[in-house]
């Protein structure tokens, strides 16, 4: 639905405009199939599809794995999608409420070859973003991954 603007869409799964699930890694087949049904409402390339699909897998990974360190925490993880048609841009708006962690201060991996442990997955979501934010809300990590289509 339009903002009061205009120039910006949300699209629902199961009538919410937000996804959210356990910060397991099972539950990320959720997020997949609605940024598939996303992609295939809007009749994206299979280029754009894949890439979205790795980002979003790769900071699924990481809220999942770092995020909340005790095991027995009671940690989720939201999904929001947006389109910008004004800028021609989708978005992927991830927000947990684990520890604190801006993923864009940590150093670019300079390349396959010269990465240290662990690293790369941020690698591809930064190749793959056309803009990447992060910011902390209250006591959430939000991180806006934009996309051009």
């Amino acid at each position: 639905m339009p903002n009061e603007n205009g120039d910006l869409l949300h699209f629902s799964f199961n009538g919410s405009n937000t996804l959210s699930a356990p910060a397991q890694p099972e539950y990320f087949a959720q997020f997949e199939s609605w940024i598939d049904e996303i992609c295939d409402a809007m009749k994206l390339g299979q280029n754009i599809r894949a890439q979205l699909q790795i980002a979003a897998d790769e900071i699924f990974t990481n809220i999942c794995s770092y995020a909340y360190p005790e095991k027995d925490a009671d940690g989720s993880i939201s999904l929001a999608c947006s389109l910008r048609p004004t800028e021609g841009m989708l978005e992927l708006i991830f927000s947990d409420h684990g520890i604190h962690f801006d993923p864009l201060k940590v150093p670019p991996v300079p390349n396959v070859r010269t990465r240290r442990k662990g690293g790369f997955g941020l690698l591809l979501v930064r190749n793959f973003a056309d803009s990447l934010k992060y910011e902390r809300r209250g006591n959430n990590n939000v991180l806006t991954f934009q996309k051009k289509i």
